[in-house]
């Protein structure tokens, strides 16, 4: 899939140190796998590194798409999208996750969702019709989907919503 370079009023801002992490090569598909983030470059660590926020969102992103291909490929069987225990890894979301079927996420490690810097600096949502800002996650069109584990979501969302009401 091609990247949307959306971004939260139309300011686009390129992060060169980003296309680091995007020259990776990803693992194949089988049926039943189970595809951790870790595999497609997401590192767990810096909680403030905008970059590697975006290097983990971008990991995610691709990890969803490689187990819903798997599923689809045999026959809507499932494929899982592992976060791994014992870690926590920042995240901004690279764009919406749209027309999966049969994922499990297995949060057994946590995500932590980056607060530190400009927020104007936070993707974009091309499904809505203002481009406001993009759900952490967000899921289209999604179908037979499953959450489990002891893992965390860490919105923060207290760092956001002073962030709206200064802004």
């Amino acid at each position: 899939p091609q990247r949307l370079n959306i971004y939260r009023n139309n300011a686009y801002r390129h992060d060169t140190a980003f296309d680091n992490y995007k020259t990776h090569s990803f693992p194949t598909p089988s049926p039943g796998k189970v595809f951790n983030i870790e595999s497609f470059n997401a590192h767990a660590g810096d909680l403030t590194n905008r970059t590697l926020a975006l290097a983990n969102g971008f990991a995610f992103y691709m990890c969803v798409v490689a187990a819903n291909a798997t599923s689809f490929a045999n026959g809507g069987t499932g494929a899982t999208v592992l976060i791994p225990a014992g870690k926590t890894f920042t995240y901004i979301p690279y764009g919406p996750i749209v027309n999966i079927d049969s994922i499990t996420f297995r949060f057994e490690g946590d995500i932590s969702v980056w607060t530190e810097g400009d927020y104007a600096l936070w993707p974009g949502n091309p499904y809505l019709n203002n481009n406001d800002a993009l759900d952490v996650f967000f899921f289209g069109f999604a179908t037979n989907i499953h959450f489990t584990g002891g893992g965390t979501i860490k919105g923060n969302g207290y760092d956001w919503w002073w962030y709206v009401i200064l802004s």
